[in-house]
């Protein structure tokens, strides 16, 4: 049935001998409810994949059109659907839908996408549509509106809030016509490549390492990674009805510890841990993904889920992301009630090994160590508090980094905002 005015109907069925079976009066058309979903964030947001082949080892050697096989299906018609302002330009069929609705049943889109929609309606039964404006390298202050901070910027001549902020409008035309929204959630995959790269807003560009120019210095602190996300999601609540952020936590580029915390990743752990409505939206799959020249990780779960160039997630790894972003924001969307925490985790400087209950961490004099610290499930998202017991020995601000102060031995603990606590030893040398 659909609507084409407001006047009252009466639907009749009858036989083919043309005895009347039922009748049935319809006085109003209800749109059909949806549930809106921003992409944002760079490159792994946007479903990029690394360009570079596997070598000559047929056990590597995997084509693009090989990853497109492996997007998953959602199973049916108009169940879910996507609106790209930045499509993946590789991705010729999707790149020609750019600012078009389409059904993602019917077109294979690259990313973690079709996992995260097709996950969320087999969990809730609710219909979603992306608005995917990720884009490739995208700093953060590209995403800043630009008519509000002074800190916005553009990069490749574009700012993406304002971006977004037009697509949106054009999607929402769309949606007016036949769909009510129920649920605004926007899902934030972001921050590597200013791990170790400088953005420059009079350049519209980074400044890498190679650069004579480049200060590692001026690399972006965690408080202000924070701030600027605020400034963004604040942004996003007034202008898109958003409810919900979700931090997809990034690799940590430029180290030698693919995992290892840095500002950027502190801040993605205090944005979830202060936050009521930013929750964590991935978090297991940074710990396990690997790549297929990773031979030591052959037959564990995870192998094979990066490029060669360890910068983006594979298919089957993009598929394993949408599935546990969309079993995040099922709970954290619809489980509030039946949510308990189940405890406090505190995370290793490596960002995979959990610290056990008065394990010892050592540090020297002036030295410092990154902790993380979340609730545990993940989609719990309860404030989270840093204390050091003797300041004089050691300090902890709220971004669990750790600074040896003088000679001796402190406790840190983390505790949630309902009583869970985990307390461990920071010994300084």
């Amino acid at each position: 049935a659909k609507k084409v005015s407001n006047t009252a109907v009466t639907i009749t069925a009858k036989t083919k001998s043309g005895e009347v079976k039922e009748t049935l009066k319809i006085d109003r058309v209800e749109k059909a409810h949806i549930n809106l979903f921003f992409i944002t964030g760079q490159s792994n947001g946007q479903g990029c994949y690394d360009s570079t082949n596997y070598g000559q080892d047929v056990e590597y050697l995997i084509k693009y059109e090989d990853q497109l096989s492996q997007v998953e299906k959602i199973g049916e018609m108009g169940r879910v659907y996507s609106f790209d302002v930045h499509p993946v330009s590789m991705n010729s069929i999707v790149s020609s839908l750019k600012g078009k609705m389409y059904d993602m049943e019917k077109y294979t889109k690259q990313g973690h996408q079709a996992a995260l929609g097709k996950t969320f309606y087999e969990l809730s039964g609710e219909k979603v549509v992306f608005l995917q404006s990720a884009y490739s390298g995208a700093p953060i202050e590209s995403w800043l509106d630009m008519s509000r901070h002074e800190e916005g910027g553009t990069y490749n001549g574009q700012n993406f809030y304002a971006t977004t902020k037009g697509g949106y409008q054009k999607l929402i035309k769309m949606l007016n016509k036949n769909y009510e929204i129920v649920y605004t959630a926007n899902f934030w995959c972001q921050g590597e490549t200013a791990m170790n790269a400088v953005y420059s807003k009079s350049l519209s560009n980074y400044i890498f390492s190679s650069d004579p120019n480049y200060n590692k210095d001026d690399r972006i602190t965690d408080q202000t990674y924070y701030d600027y996300f605020m400034m963004l999601h604040n942004d996003m609540k007034e202008d898109f009805g958003l409810q919900y952020n979700g931090i997809m936590f990034t690799k940590s580029k430029g180290v030698s510890n693919q995992t290892q915390i840095v500002p950027i990743v502190s801040a993605h752990f205090a944005l979830c841990n202060n936050n009521d409505d930013i929750h964590v939206a991935s978090r297991n799959f940074i710990e396990i993904a690997t790549q297929y020249k990773d031979l030591a990780s052959k037959g564990k779960e995870g192998y094979g889920f990066m490029g060669t160039d360890n910068n983006h997630y594979n298919q089957i790894g993009y598929n394993y992301l949408g599935k546990e972003v969309a079993e995040n924001a099922f709970n954290a969307i619809f489980g509030v009630a039946t949510n308990d925490s189940k405890g406090v985790e505190i995370i290793a400087n490596n960002g995979k090994d959990r610290l056990e209950s008065n394990d010892t961490v050592e540090i020297r004099v002036g030295g410092s160590t990154r902790l993380g610290a979340l609730s545990y499930p993940h989609y719990i998202n309860e404030k989270i508090e840093w204390a050091s017991n003797k300041e004089d020995v050691v300090t902890v601000d709220s971004f669990g980094n750790v600074v040896g102060v003088s000679k001796g031995i402190a406790t840190v603990t983390a505790t949630s905002e309902s009583g869970q606590t985990l307390k461990i030893y920071v010994s300084v040398s």
